[in-house]
């Protein structure tokens, strides 16, 4: 199984009054995706899971605006979530279909950590793809994953 990780591009800081869940992308977090584009696999056959919040709905539309995925819902469940409840949502995934997940830190960092054994500080836009050689995403738990491939834009 393939698993992908992303998390959201570069956003603007929260001003009083403003919800953390609304906040939008920075032109920077749009050049960040901008560059990523450059060094995605094709993702045709991918199941995307993207948190609802703005900044995480807007990475994902810039990146399929010029690809094309399986399937794709937004899941209130994921902002903000944990790495042990991001492993919970996963593991509730049915078949072994490869699965992109867009979030947050410190969720998506803690999760990329747990299923490697190894430390991942994921910083905005930054992408890991990891194998997962297993027949279901029931079986996900910690250590059951190893980096494939793995990109952060610089610019």
């Amino acid at each position: 199984m393939e698993l992908h990780l992303l998390r959201h591009a570069k956003t603007k800081q929260a001003v009083f009054g403003e919800r953390d869940f609304d906040r939008q992308l920075l032109p920077k977090g749009l050049r960040q995706l901008d560059d990523l584009q450059k060094h995605l696999p094709d993702m045709d056959l991918v199941n995307v899971h993207c948190s609802s919040s703005k900044r995480t709905r807007q990475s994902f539309e810039l990146l399929a605006a010029s690809r094309k995925f399986k399937s794709v819902c937004f899941q209130d469940e994921l902002y903000l979530a944990s790495g042990r409840e991001l492993l919970a949502y996963l593991n509730e995934q049915g078949g072994s279909e490869p699965i992109l997940l867009i979030g947050h830190n410190n969720g998506i960092s803690d999760l990329a950590e747990m299923l490697t054994e190894s430390y991942q500080a994921m910083k905005t836009c930054a992408y890991l793809c990891l194998d997962v050689p297993l027949d279901s995403w029931e079986m996900l738990s910690s250590g059951t994953a190893t980096i494939r491939r793995s990109y952060r834009p610089e610019v």
